[in-house]
């Protein structure tokens, strides 16, 4: 390591501890990685049973589904059959600054909800086994309402599933959603069921209380109004009723109480008149109006907010361990070897048998998820 020159800025090294190569271009490596809370950071309540923790490299990539999103396949230890999951990975900031902080740490929280995606297993990544890279949920087949082929369709017993899971979200949880949308509006096919998914953007109406009533009548009604314009955009299908950032939502859901807006489009097809579904939400929205506000939740979740990343250690002159995701294009991919989570496939894998989870000797203290 001393005999290299300067301009070096990235070093590949072996297990064994041999330079593989180096690279001088400093757009090749990068050295800000995002870093990744443990489990014990995360703080999540004790529940029996346990969320599991697994080891990214124990996971196989089945189909790639959305960005950062995977259909993948595990080993379930408790019947030693292979299995299903989807996994959600972990992305630069979308770490820490909301998204799958916040995520782990509502569905971590909230009670099972028939509407509402689940957490199945925490991911740690694989040089620590502490780091939280992603995690995974229930495998269920089916779309997204923005993937639904033609001709549409929005069943009333979507409409009914879709308030009950806001609702259990904002008067039970204490929490909004924030980002309700035909991409966050997943169908399941086996059961005919509609599931909301991505609390990455949650947040705890309880902060809200140091404003005036009129103004957390307003803000618990975003929830609401982003309802409104999902189904009604995804059945009017009317260009004009996309919003073009996420803060015209609510504008639109407003704009939405204009009965004379909803007119079906011709290959939508509905099990009611469309003026029902119109009517169903209208009385939705009143109720929520003129009823208790979230911030007065009998069960709050209580959200901790963004994480706040702790301060770089000084250098010490010792080399540190850098976790790269860089997963091989799908275009590229080599249908013959199984590619694993970690964006290797299974035969460039290193041996991870070693290391436990949690395993304190391989990163910071962590206590197990029971303490």
């Amino acid at each position: 390591m001393a005999n290299l020159a300067p301009d070096i800025r990235g070093v590949w090294i072996s297990k064994s501890g041999e330079i593989l190569h180096t690279t001088t271009d400093e757009g090749v490596v990068d050295f800000d990685p995002p870093y990744l809370p443990s489990v014990a950071e995360y703080g999540l309540p004790s529940r029996q049973p346990p969320i599991p923790v697994v080891l990214r490299s124990k996971l196989t990539v089945v189909k790639r589904m959305a960005h950062g999103v995977d259909q993948v396949s595990y080993v379930d230890p408790s019947s030693g059959k292979r299995k299903l999951a989807t996994l959600k990975s972990a992305f630069k900031r979308d770490v820490v600054g909301g998204g799958l902080w916040t995520d782990i740490q509502a569905l971590g929280c909230l009670p099972p909800h028939p509407n509402i995606v689940s957490l199945l297993s925490l991911v740690v990544e694989e040089i620590s086994g502490l780091g939280v890279a992603g995690f995974t949920m229930p495998f269920m087949r089916g779309y997204t309402l923005l993937h639904q082929q033609a001709p549409w369709s929005f069943p009333q017993k979507w409409l009914h599933e879709l308030i009950g899971a806001v609702d259990f979200l904002n008067l039970q949880g204490g929490i909004q959603h924030n980002d309700i949308s035909a991409q966050n509006i997943f169908i399941n096919t086996a059961t005919n069921s509609l599931v909301l998914l991505d609390l990455g953007s949650a947040s705890q109406t309880a902060t809200w209380r140091t404003g005036g009533k009129e103004d957390m009548q307003k803000a618990t009604q975003s929830d609401v109004e982003h309802a409104t314009w999902a189904v009604a955009s995804h059945i009017v299908r009317d260009p004009s009723l996309r919003p073009s950032c996420l803060a015209e939502r609510n504008e639109m859901g407003r704009r939405l109480r204009n009965r004379e807006l909803w007119v079906r489009h011709a290959d939508v097809e509905l099990d009611a008149d469309i003026l029902v579904l119109y009517d169903n939400l209208m009385a939705w929205t009143i109720k929520r109006r003129d009823g208790p506000l979230p911030c007065d939740a009998p069960h709050p979740i209580a959200l901790p907010g963004y994480w706040r990343e702790p301060p770089n250690a000084e250098a010490d002159g010792k080399a540190c361990p850098s976790l790269s995701w860089l997963r091989p294009p799908l275009s590229q991919l080599d249908p013959d070897r199984p590619i694993l989570a970690t964006g290797r496939y299974a035969d460039e894998e290193p041996e991870t048998e070693l290391i436990t989870v949690p395993d304190p000797s391989r990163g910071f203290p962590q206590p197990s998820l029971e303490a």
